[in-house]
């Protein structure tokens, strides 16, 4: 989120600053250590501010998405992963992507409406 908001902020910063200070557990801030620094945020940087980051993460002042966010992204892994979402509407990553799998996994099973299915199985 503070990649998205342009608000730098180191791993060591994160444990030192935010963990101790809201509500968390071992694998990160909890959605309520999250309301908190949000309201922390909204006191010490001001209104103007807030909505600035509301908007780089895709909200109007309604609070309503201005940015289209429907995709699913599923991980099937062995050990425990760790991933990072970042702001993908002003590239083309969408068409890539789908062009790098269908290259080199895909397979259509699909194509109704506009909407295509493609599957790959791996071992």
């Amino acid at each position: 989120m503070c990649e998205c908001v342009n608000r730098k902020l180191t791993e060591e910063d994160f444990k030192t600053n935010y963990i101790g200070k809201y509500c968390s557990t071992s694998k990160g801030i909890t959605f309520r250590g999250f309301h908190d620094f949000f309201l922390g945020s909204l006191k010490e940087f001001g209104e103007t501010v807030m909505w600035e980051w509301l908007e780089n993460l895709g909200y109007d002042r309604e609070l309503y998405p201005i940015r289209s966010r429907t995709f699913i992204l599923s991980f099937h892994s062995d050990i425990e992963l760790a991933v990072t979402v970042k702001d993908a509407v002003p590239t083309d990553i969408d068409s890539k992507t789908n062009a790098l799998i269908i290259e080199r996994y895909g397979q259509e099973a699909e194509n109704k409406r506009g909407v295509k299915v493609l599957y790959s199985f791996s071992q």
